[in-house]
């Protein structure tokens, strides 16, 4: 599965950040990049520890996401005929839904006052659960 640098934790736009890591003004630093629309330094972080870290620190960051080549066609209407979802494809949207509930967790991390105590992202203060785990439990199979 390909996965590619995308940046997620834009603070400075409402929807998440065009910008692919690839096309971000390059530094000194080989983890660090300058994004020209927001003026922000992104950090490229290699594991969740250390996206966990910078989120909660307020900085913009860039993590490796499924590429949307991966992902099945989406669909508006009747297709044309019945797309063949294959099974590289149908593991790309698994990790696609929990990458996406991973960046809706860390976008949260400015209003967080704790950590989940099972896969280590931030919560939320209005939130019960994590983001993260419950996306686990809900796709864990039976």
């Amino acid at each position: 599965m390909k996965m590619e640098p995308q940046v997620t934790n834009c603070s400075h736009r409402a929807q998440s950040c065009p910008r692919q890591w690839a096309t971000l003004k390059e530094t000194e630093s080989a983890i660090e990049r300058f994004c020209e629309s927001c003026s922000q330094t992104v950090y490229l972080c290699e594991d969740e520890g250390s996206a966990i870290t910078h989120a909660i620190a307020g900085h913009c960051v860039a993590m490796s996401l499924v590429s949307e080549p991966e992902l099945p066609a989406m669909w508006l209407g009747t297709p044309p005929k019945v797309p063949v979802i294959t099974d590289a494809q149908r593991e790309a949207l698994k990790q696609h839904h929990l990458d996406s509930e991973k960046v809706r967790a860390l976008k949260d991390a400015k209003y967080s006052n704790r950590l989940c105590e099972y896969c280590g992202f931030p919560i939320a203060t209005w939130r019960k659960t994590c983001w993260v785990c419950d996306a686990a439990e809900r796709r864990r199979p039976t």
